[in-house]
């Protein structure tokens, strides 16, 4: 986010791209304060899919107490999850759950919507994040768990 070059990769890039930032990340990315983008999540959400929009379309997940997820022009609000998933790593987490989702889906789902699969990605991590405040409470979370918790909710989805 502090790297103009970097920035401008995200919109000559051909195919879709989903942005995870967190409130800090998503003011560099805004050029605001981390004040103004919680006082309107929504819009800022919607605006940095836009702002950074590749050629494939973006979707920005705008992680927060709340995570808001919008595609610039659909945007929804995450439930889910807890202020214990506000350690470090768990970002990563959720980028490589919905990364690993995307992969798997254009195998078996080509043309899948990105912004749905990074929704359904939102909602997969922060199940697992409650699951696991149910489990070891919110102060003792680590990312490394926070993972594995993903595979037990994904596990559970798929035997019920």
């Amino acid at each position: 986010a502090r790297h103009q070059k970097l920035r401008d990769l995200l919109t000559c890039y051909a195919g879709a791209v989903v942005m995870t930032p967190h409130l800090a990340e998503g003011a560099r990315l805004a050029d605001k304060s981390v004040r103004e983008l919680q006082e309107h999540l929504f819009y800022w959400a919607e605006n940095l899919s836009r702002r950074y929009a590749s050629r494939g379309g973006t979707t920005c997940v705008l992680k927060d107490a709340r995570t808001v997820i919008s595609d610039g022009q659909r945007t929804w609000l995450s439930l889910h999850g807890n202020s214990g998933m506000a350690t470090g790593g768990a970002g990563d987490c959720l980028a490589g759950v919905i990364g690993g989702i995307l992969a798997q889906q254009k195998q078996k789902m080509p043309g899948m919507d990105p912004a749905l699969v990074a929704a359904a990605g939102v909602w997969l991590h922060a199940s697992a994040g409650d699951l696991l405040r149910d489990r070891v409470g919110a102060h003792a979370m680590m990312a490394g768990e926070l993972a594995d918790a993903v595979g037990e909710v994904t596990r559970r989805l798929f035997d019920a």
